[in-house]
C-alpha cells in the first residue's frame, strides 16, 4: 500500500527534488531527523497510553487476555488427558491438538460470513448507514458463551473416561468462541 503519513511522504518527496535538480539544500517542511531512542520511545509509549487512557481497550485487553490464558491451560492438559488417561503415544498425542484447530478453522469461515452481515444491518438500523468498529463486537458477545460449553464438555468427557473423540470435539468448541473473541476484539477498536 502507498505510504499516506505526511513527513514521509514530503520527505520523499524532498529527496526526489533534490536527486532531480541538484539542490542538497532541499528540505521538507517541518522534517526532523529523530534518533532511534526517540522512535524506540515513541513506539513503547504509544500503545501503553492507548492501553492507560481507554477504558475500552483495556477492558477487552483483559478479556482477550484471560481468554488467551484459558487456551493456554486447556492445552497444558492435553497431555495429561490423553497420554495418561487413554494411553495415546507421544508422537499421536499432538493431533489431539487438532480438535481446537478445526473449532478456528471453523469459526474463521463463520466470521467471514457474519461480520459483514451483522456489521452492515446494525450500521443501516442504527447509524444511518455509517460502520463503525465497534458494530462488530455482537459477534463476540454471542459466541463467548460457547467457551464455557466447551470447557464444560472436555472436562466432563475426559473425565468420565468416554471415547477420547469426545473431548476433542469440546475443544473444537473451546476453539470457535476463542476465535471471535480474539478476531472481534482486534477489529473492534476505535479510532484515537
Amino acid at each position: 500500500m502507498r505510504e499516506t503519513y505526511g513527513p514521509i511522504v514530503l520527505e520523499r518527496k524532498a529527496s526526489r527534488l533534490r536527486k532531480t535538480s541538484g539542490n542538497m539544500e532541499l528540505q521538507a517542511k517541518g522534517y526532523v531527523k529523530l534518533s532511534p531512542y526517540v522512535h524506540l520511545g515513541r513506539g513503547l509509549s504509544r500503545p501503553l497510553k492507548l492501553l492507560i487512557l481507554s477504558p475500552v481497550v483495556l477492558l477487552l485487553s483483559i478479556y482477550v487476555a484471560f481468554i488467551f490464558g484459558l487456551m493456554f491451560l486447556c492445552f497444558s492438559t492435553y497431555s495429561a488427558v490423553f497420554i495418561k488417561q487413554y494411553h495415546f503415544a507421544v508422537g499421536v498425542s499432538g493431533l489431539t491438538y487438532l480438535g481446537q484447530g478445526i473449532g478456528m478453522i471453523t469459526g474463521l469461515i463463520l466470521f467471514g460470513v457474519l461480520s459483514d452481515r451483522i456489521l452492515k444491518a446494525r450500521a443501516a438500523a442504527e447509524h444511518n448507514g455509517e460502520m463503525t468498529p465497534e458494530e462488530r463486537l455482537p459477534l463476540m458477545v454471542y459466541f463467548s458463551p460457547i467457551i464455557p460449553i466447551g470447557f464444560f464438555w472436555y472436562g466432563w468427557t475426559a473425565q468420565k473416561k468416554v471415547q477420547w473423540m469426545a473431548p476433542i470435539v469440546g475443544t473444537s468448541f473451546i476453539g470457535l468462541g476463542n476465535l471471535f473473541v480474539m478476531v472481534s476484539t482486534l477489529f473492534c477498536y476505535p479510532e484515537t
